[in-house]
């Protein structure tokens, strides 16, 4: 199992090109973080995460992960070719090009989403992180971690 999650980061990885320059990984959310991340109503399939920026114009993204996942982009691979092979994912699956899906999954000011595929007793890190209009990440990558229910 430890071997498919690697291979599934690295075939989302296959554009990244360039893992010099990645920001931090990861940073408890606090009061010097430009967000704050709060998971709740947490089910065997489901979790309602809240994004709250300090800056209300500051454009980010937002997911789920489950853990071991996040340990093979926080160690290995960096979030920007996370983002980088959701956006080509993305991309392939709606059939739109990179700024329709930018403008589509990007958020700004306080907003929530309910994760409704999880798996039951399975732990994850709900993730933010600023990214500019080109899909750059700007920000620290923010990380909760959580566990779904029986």
């Amino acid at each position: 199992m430890k071997h498919l999650v690697t291979i599934f980061a690295a075939l989302l990885c296959l554009a990244c090109n360039n893992h010099e320059e990645q920001l931090p990984q990861t940073a408890a959310p606090d009061d010097s973080t430009p967000l704050f991340i709060e998971v709740t109503e947490i089910t065997a399939t489901s979790a309602c995460v809240t994004i709250t920026p300090k800056d209300s114009q500051l454009l980010y993204y937002f997911d789920t992960l489950r853990a071991d996942y996040f340990k093979v982009y926080n160690e290995v691979y960096g979030f920007q070719c996370f983002i980088d092979g959701t956006l080509n994912t993305l991309m392939n699956t709606h059939s739109l090009s990179k700024e329709e899906i930018l403008e589509t999954f990007l958020f700004s000011g306080t907003t929530n989403r309910q994760f409704t595929t999880l798996t039951p007793q399975s732990d994850y890190y709900a993730i933010a992180m600023g990214i500019d209009p080109s899909g750059t990440i700007t920000t620290t990558v923010i990380a909760l971690p959580f566990s779904t229910t029986e």
